[in-house]
């Protein structure tokens, strides 16, 4: 398997992953203790603060250039690199400003790997020739073994 089919099988297979944490998520909603049910529903029936509008407004849109850069590196696109490397850091930032929330296990296993996942095409992105042109090298600066001698 190529590096490109391997950059490009990362890229799908953490969107795979999200999409169960996702869906792990909404199945468990209803099996946390009832003390913790009832913060979650009160957490959602409040009224949101301003910065918080503004939190989940940027999360909306860094999770839709996501996914853009996610389909430019399947176009094998260096700018998506980029892109997806800004949107990485952006969702860690974030995270910072976030309250707390409540998670079951399966689902925080997912999310982890996803963060995994993410390192792995950025480490494939950035550290591999997967989005250099067909023959470049990642360490073209360097002269080839086979000119000197």
């Amino acid at each position: 398997m190529s590096i490109q089919n391997v950059l490009r099988a990362g890229v799908v297979l953490m969107w795979v992953v999200a999409l169960i944490g996702i869906g792990i998520s909404v199945a468990l909603a209803g099996s946390l203790p009832a003390p913790l049910q009832d913060w979650v529903v009160g957490e959602a029936q409040r009224d949101l603060a301003l910065h918080e509008v503004a939190l989940a407004a940027a999360a909306l849109s860094v999770v839709f250039i996501t996914a853009l850069a996610s389909v430019g590196l399947l176009f094998l696109q260096r700018w998506a690199a980029y892109l997806f490397l800004a949107c990485v850091v952006s969702g860690v930032v974030a995270s910072v400003f976030t309250g707390p929330s409540v998670e079951q296990g399966p689902e925080g296993a997912m999310y982890d790997v996803v963060n995994v996942l993410s390192g792995l095409v950025l480490g494939l992105a950035f550290f591999t020739n997967a989005l250099r042109p067909h023959g470049e090298r990642v360490d073209s600066a360097m002269p080839d073994s086979s000119a000197l001698g």
